[in-house]
């Protein structure tokens, strides 16, 4: 799938949510984003809503694309957290697009490389010399 990335996900989806039935937090920063054009988005946009299944068909090609370069990017909480939604999301996605199914194990083989890469300092770290 071709994404336009100057547009937002209202603008894709062609619908708009309108003003939220709940005040949260969490379902106010949902409905921003929606408005937001997806060139601007940030590892915790990303985080946040496929964290909610939201629009994954746009936001999952996009999230691949920043983890290729760093795994454990830090989406607002912690090292790691882009890729720890991602890696939630239903097999039956995965299942359904091959390609990106493809781009999240290049992913995954690059986070267990960087692992094994450091594995050896840490278990060789020492506080007390």
């Amino acid at each position: 799938m071709n994404i336009d990335i100057n547009k937002s996900l209202d603008e894709l989806e062609g619908t708009t949510w309108g003003e939220p039935d709940f005040q949260s937090s969490l379902t106010l920063r949902c409905h921003e984003l929606r408005k937001k054009k997806l060139k601007d988005f940030s590892a915790g946009d990303l985080r946040v809503m496929i964290g909610q299944k939201i629009s994954i068909e746009y936001l999952v090609p996009l999230a691949l694309e920043t983890l290729v370069t760093n795994p454990f990017v830090a989406g607002d909480i912690y090292h790691g957290d882009l890729l720890i939604q991602v890696l939630g999301i239903d097999k039956q996605f995965w299942n359904q697009n091959g390609d990106l199914s493809f781009e999240l194990k290049e992913v995954i083989s690059i986070a267990k490389e960087t692992l094994e890469t450091i594995s050896p300092f840490i278990r060789d770290f020492n506080l007390t010399d």
